[in-house]
């Protein structure tokens, strides 16, 4: 999405707008899994994510594409793509 933002193009940057009625309706069903503390299943994607302390709590996964789609400054850098889910979820 940051990338998408960057473009010089008015109906994209539309798109991704908070004022698109889907773009809304992802931020609030987002919010609304935060609010309710729902799990997300284990995720292939490894994530860095450098965000201030009010958020520490905050799972990666949740945090990410909310910062993405309010236009946030904080850093997200994918580190990493896990292939073998299954093997690292029977380590634990």
């Amino acid at each position: 999405m940051f990338r998408l933002r960057g473009k010089n193009d008015d109906k994209l940057k539309k798109a991704l707008s908070l004022n698109n009625g889907k773009i809304q309706e992802l931020c609030d069903a987002l919010e609304d899994m935060i609010r309710e503390n729902y799990e997300l299943p284990p995720s292939r994607i490894e994530l860095k994510i450098k965000k201030s302390a009010e958020y520490s709590e905050i799972p990666d996964l949740y945090y990410a594409p909310l910062i993405c789609i309010t236009g946030g400054e904080d850093e997200i850098r994918i580190t990493g793509v896990c292939d073998d889910i299954e093997e690292d979820l029977s380590a634990d």
